[in-house]
């Protein structure tokens, strides 16, 4: 390196090392001033294996498989775009297997060892040293960015990316109560330092009173993720944030049903993008990114599970209401409109509901022959959803319509 001079070059091999067979064919036909190597592209290739390089050295085991594609990489994304250089290149294997430990030790598998490495930009080295599994865990608990009860099962969940729907709850990131840390501070809660597979979470509960508690929650795990995540973990809580708030708008009376289904799916699209970290596969990158998509107001996904909850209108404790205008005593309707709830529609039905060029859906409601709010006979009320659907629908899905709203068409056409 000493003898290193930028911008000159030698014409011959370096001292001890042989010219491989055909360079100097190649050589000696292409004029002197031709050969001006394209710096910039030489840099950037440098610069990965470098990244490359540091993140064999800073991981645990010197051993590294490179994922089964054509050049080495994972697949893209939709836009074509890749990872940070340092986690194209990580799979289970570059992680050794777990050995016996002792009580109380945290020795999490390969697969958790990876969803960190995916996760945590901080985790792998410190100071050019190995960092293990339970020195940064217990450094997590440090932070002054967590305002939350840190227990192990808690540490472990966060390490290994097991959050919302896979593991805990998004609710458990609100701040805690200051009288709350100071009794932590004044027991025994903050010495628990039991990492093994029998921790358990603390109790969650699904139900909120309002989005700005769901807001408070996210706020705790994006302050946690801007200290320590990479910046593509970054992107879910900030969608995350936006989805809620989009529901906060359209709500502002904080109906229980909606707030409580908007946490059930926050849960859900954290668990779905966070499970991804954890895939030994060329093609996780693309399904993370695919999954931030996901997280939409406006996403089919939503409005149908929306449309299905404030169609049954449950309680706040999850109840189904008794359906108004029967009697007490013999539990015959009176009135005109017809009360019994439905159930939302089932996810293995949903994927069946066709999608046009312009993103609309057909109208179930005048599929079954039922007026829809705020529509008329050729134009629904909703303009992601489109009548008179020109080609027909799957049988599986016409029979769903068929049972889950003939008894209100049947009603409907004899009071007519």
């Amino acid at each position: 390196m000493a003898s290193f001079e930028p911008g000159t070059a030698s014409s011959g091999p370096a001292p001890g090392v042989a010219t491989p067979p055909g360079i100097n064919s190649v050589e000696s036909s292409v004029p002197d001033g031709q050969l001006k190597p394209d710096v910039l592209s030489e840099l950037r290739l440098l610069k990965e294996e470098v990244l490359r390089l540091r993140g064999m050295v800073g991981r645990p085991s010197p051993r590294v498989e490179y994922a089964a594609t054509p050049n080495g990489l994972i697949a893209p994304n939709a836009k074509g775009e890749l990872p940070p250089s340092e986690l194209r290149y990580l799979t289970s294997s570059t992680f050794p297997e777990g050995s016996k430990k002792g009580k109380g030790d945290y020795n999490p598998p390969q697969a958790h060892l990876l969803a960190a490495s995916r996760m945590f930009r901080t985790f792998g080295t410190d100071a050019g040293k190995p960092l293990s599994a339970m020195s940064f865990v217990l450094s997590l608990r440090e932070l002054d960015c967590v305002k939350f009860r840190a227990t192990p099962a808690v540490l472990m969940a966060i390490f290994s990316g097991r959050l919302g729907s896979r593991g805990l709850t998004i609710m458990h990131f609100k701040e805690s109560s200051e009288m709350a840390s100071l009794e932590d501070g004044s027991s025994n809660a903050n010495f628990a330092s039991d990492f093994s597979a029998s921790a358990q979470l603390p109790p969650a509960s699904i139900s909120c009173r309002s989005y700005e508690e769901i807001l408070d929650a996210l706020h705790g795990l994006n302050s946690l993720g801007q200290e320590v995540w990479y910046d593509h973990l970054r992107k879910l809580t900030s969608r995350l944030r936006t989805f809620v708030s989009r529901n906060k708008s359209a709500d502002p009376l904080n109906t229980p049903a909606r707030v409580r289904l908007t946490l059930l799916y926050v849960n859900k699209f954290v668990g779905a993008a966070l499970g991804f970290m954890q895939v030994d596969d060329p093609q996780w990158w693309h399904g993370f990114c695919e999954a931030l998509r996901s997280i939409d107001y406006q996403s089919p996904i939503w409005t149908m599970a929306l449309l299905g909850v404030l169609t049954q209108g449950p309680t706040e404790d999850g109840r189904q209401p008794t359906p108004r205008g029967r009697r007490e005593n013999g539990g015959r309707e009176q009135g005109g409109r017809d009360q019994v709830r439905r159930p939302a529609i089932p996810d293995e039905i949903r994927r069946l509901i066709p999608v046009n060029r312009r993103g609309q859906e057909p109208c179930l409601l005048h599929a079954a022959g039922l007026p829809c709010s705020g529509g008329s006979r050729d134009r629904c009320g909703n303009a992601r959803r489109a009548h008179n659907w020109p080609d027909r629908l799957p049988q599986q899905l016409q029979n769903w319509i068929d049972s889950t709203y003939g008894t209100r068409a049947a009603n409907d056409q004899a009071r007519r």
